[in-house]
């Protein structure tokens, strides 16, 4: 979201390119896309040469005025400006396997010089200039002289009584019409000149400059914004009283995690949802769940409250309007990015009653929220780096089911390893190499509880690491402190 990339999708990993999908196609869906009532198509063109933009935007600009699909030839065309094996369509058809991924296809300069020399042309000629629409008003009287109106603009000028040959709306359209060297092009225009006046061109060429500029102008202003007041949910007694850090949460991955925690004094304790059907912790919703899974999920979570789970920790916005009306108390884990005040305003809310803040914020950011709910803060645990859609897990292991068969990570070529968490819905989490650790006065930060995020560690090391924690003894090992000192680039 901050518009950098270190592009690790594209680096290999284990000696392959496991995680390096084709570049989206959808052109032969764009006309089907207007129908439905899409209004705005996006074209990746960030970290590529301006050529390539520009070629790739005019075969989407020309199948959306002709509402049709690419010919062979602007299918070619797209392969040859660039390419990574080929297309995919994403998941546009609800289709995933290995058909999706793809590397870089180098294409010989000589097969695509024509068609860059060609988009170089047209910029260097103004044909790739956007130009906007303005409708003129032109009226000449001898009571109120002469008045154009463009847009929400107005400017007038002064006429004369006509000696010899009057003015006529032909040679007011010239001169109105010359709006080159401008963002404009005339659309529509009116003209109104009582009989007998003269409005001398160069007073007509210069109303039409004032015009334009003055409409630049307006143009150039930025719109105004309605900014959420950050106490729109002022703090209560309630809320008052919780002030002050009161100790750990944990969240685990496996159930025999979970019961190594038991009777250490922790707050609470969530678990993904399957774990919570059998065992009544709090559950941890999927990240990513489709619409057609969503029976499923509901399903489980009916076994979950029927062993006495009453909150779920859900990381996806959409997630919240079910969780309350089945019943559930809510907790808002980082994927719901609560980066500021106004965030913990909006989602307390939506029903959202503590709220995990984001990693990607800085430990001066965290102590200055301000909110009406409590706050959780991960303090130790491998992060998440990125969710597939498709198994990975099973790409490494020769398209074989192996997430029961220990761990599998990805080595990238600096030898550090990634670890592989299965997800929910045949999903996986890449998460970082090494764990965060962050020892702090978490009373300062005005946290209400920190967060033990266990992932790979056995047991027997989730118990050793929350004692540590409660107890304030060191850790060993090899950590990070994530973002919290140094901020985000």
């Amino acid at each position: 979201n901050r518009g950098l990339c270190a592009q690790p999708c594209r680096l290999p990993y284990n000696g392959g390119y496991p995680l390096s999908l084709k570049d989206l196609m959808l052109a032969g869906h764009v006309a089907e896309l207007a129908d439905w009532g899409v209004s705005s198509l996006k074209i990746e063109g960030r970290m590529k040469r301006p050529e390539y933009a520009a070629i790739v935007t005019k075969v989407y600009a020309d199948l959306l005025r002709e509402h049709r699909k690419p010919t062979a030839g602007e299918r070619d065309i797209l392969r040859r400006v660039f390419s990574r094996d080929g297309f995919t369509d994403g998941y546009y058809t609800g289709k995933k396997g290995d058909s999706m991924f793809g590397t870089k296809t180098d294409v010989p300069m000589n097969e695509v010089k024509a068609l860059y020399d060609e988009a170089a042309r047209r910029f260097a000629e103004g044909k790739e200039a956007p130009l906007v629409p303005v409708n003129l008003f032109f009226s000449a009287r001898r009571d109120t002289g002469a008045v154009l109106s463009a847009g929400e603009v107005t400017v007038t000028g002064g006429t004369e009584q006509a000696k010899n040959r009057p003015t006529t709306p032909e040679m007011v359209e010239k001169s109105l019409s010359k709006t080159g060297g401008t963002p404009f092009y005339v659309q529509n225009m009116h003209i109104e000149v009582e009989d007998g006046l003269v409005v001398p061109a160069s007073v007509m060429n210069g109303m039409r400059r004032d015009a334009l500029a003055l409409l630049l102008a307006k143009r150039s202003v930025a719109p105004s914004r309605d900014w959420m007041d950050g106490n729109v949910l002022p703090r209560d007694e309630e809320a008052a009283s919780r002030e002050g850090f009161r100790g750990y949460t944990a969240a685990v991955r496996t159930e025999a995690q979970a019961k190594a925690l038991e009777g250490l004094g922790l707050e609470a304790v969530y678990a993904p949802l399957e774990v919570a059907a059998r065992t009544g912790l709090p559950a941890v919703l999927p990240r990513v769940f489709s619409d057609s899974e969503q029976g499923q999920i509901e399903m489980l979570l009916g076994e979950a409250m029927s062993r006495g789970t009453d909150t779920v920790l859900v990381g996806n916005i959409g997630h919240i309007p079910m969780a309350k009306r089945l019943g559930f108390a809510v907790h808002g884990d980082f994927g719901l990015n609560a980066y500021n005040s106004r965030t913990l305003c909006a989602l307390a809310e939506m029903g959202v009653s503590r709220q995990t803040l984001s990693f990607e914020a800085r430990l001066a950011q965290i102590r200055d929220m301000e909110g009406p709910l409590e706050t959780d803060l991960i303090v130790y645990g491998r992060l998440p780096l990125m969710i597939f859609e498709n198994c990975a897990i099973r790409r490494q292991h020769g398209g074989k089911c192996s997430c029961k068969n220990g761990v599998t990570v990805l080595t990238d070529r600096r030898h550090e390893s990634f670890p592989l968490l299965p997800e929910f819905g045949c999903r996986n989490t890449l998460i970082g190499n090494r764990p965060l650790c962050l020892r702090e006065d978490f009373a300062r930060l005005g946290v209400q509880t920190a967060r033990l995020l266990f992932t790979t560690e056995s047991p027997e090391e989730c118990a050793h690491i929350a004692r540590a924690f409660l107890s304030g003894a060191p850790l060993e090992g090899e950590f990070t402190r994530g973002l919290y000192k140094r901020g985000v680039e």
